[in-house]
């Protein structure tokens, strides 16, 4: 599993090319190991076949780079799945839909 930490929230990837990482959402035991690990909030996406994203949510800016990263692995994928992300919390998925904010920027 690969990792990237990102304005404070950490995003965790499985992609092992085996064509099940999405099916991973359905291993109960697999998803409260994920959120042992997880200081903030929980956040699952499955944007397509290939990929899992398990985040760790720490502050509002989480969400806005989850929901775009799995827009783009949506949109990138040969068996696109959803765009739309899942809490997870007390061992249920739950899912969000987050809206992108603008923000205006200095130049």
């Amino acid at each position: 599993m690969k990792s990237d930490i990102v304005a404070g929230n950490a995003f965790y990837f499985l992609n092992t090319n085996d064509g099940y990482d999405a099916s991973r959402i359905l291993n109960e035991s697999w998803l409260r190991e994920m959120k042992d690990k997880i200081e903030g909030t929980m956040a699952v996406a499955i944007p397509h076949q290939d990929v899992i994203i398990i985040a760790d949510v720490k502050n509002d800016t989480g969400y806005d780079i989850l929901a775009q990263m799995a827009m783009s692995f949506f949109a990138s994928g040969h068996v696109p799945i959803t765009a739309l992300s899942f809490l997870y919390e007390e061992n249920e998925l739950e899912p969000i839909f987050i809206m992108g904010k603008n923000k205006k920027r200095e130049q």
